[in-house]
């Protein structure tokens, strides 16, 4: 198996067409080969897409010491994040917090990394990079990105670090619309 499965997409294709019990064999048989398979935060997430959560707990036991070495972006960070447990994305966010500063390249990168937070780990996000906001978002889209799964008040402090940038960024009134639509009332 490992001369044909070559990164975690190959790894998640296969399991796409296993039973659950088939899934388990295989991890079970390759689970010390997972950390040279799996190779960035997608590859990690395609995996956990195919798996039952005993599965998941699985992978990410055995990949959690290398988590950090695997997320090199926001958007891998999302990846990443996106089928663990509460306590698995808790543990996730405690290894990266101080590193996400520096990985976060974009404002979509940011949106990724922000998604499956709790609120106070997006507000300790937000301050952490309130300086780095104007350089990291750099159009209307990159803004309504960050924006759209903040809270109010989590909204108010983006904007409010970003409020000398906010013409240069959004130039049209569709652009506008699209980045005040997480402050309207739902």
């Amino acid at each position: 198996l490992s001369e044909i499965i070559k990164n975690g997409h190959d790894l998640g294709c296969v399991f796409q067409y296993l039973a659950p019990e088939q899934c388990t064999a295989v991890l079970l048989a390759m689970s010390d080969k997972l950390p040279e398979i799996i190779k960035n935060g997608h590859d990690f997430g395609h995996v956990l897409k195919q798996l039952n959560p005993v599965q998941r707990t699985l992978v990410y036991e055995v990949m959690k010491d290398k988590l950090r070495e695997i997320i090199q972006n926001g958007a891998h960070f999302g990846a990443v994040l996106f089928l663990l447990t509460s306590e698995q994305r808790t543990s996730v966010y405690e290894v990266m917090k101080e590193r996400l500063p520096a990985i976060i390249q974009n404002g979509t990168d940011f949106g990724h990394a922000l998604l499956f937070l709790t609120p106070e780990q997006c507000t300790a996000v937000i301050l952490a990079m309130s300086d780095k906001l104007s350089d990291i978002i750099k159009n209307g889209d990159g803004f309504r990105r960050v924006l759209q799964h903040l809270t109010p008040e989590q909204c108010t402090a983006v904007i409010r670090a970003m409020s000398d940038k906010l013409p240069e960024i959004i130039k049209t009134g569709p652009q506008f619309v699209a980045a005040l639509k997480p402050l309207a009332p739902e």
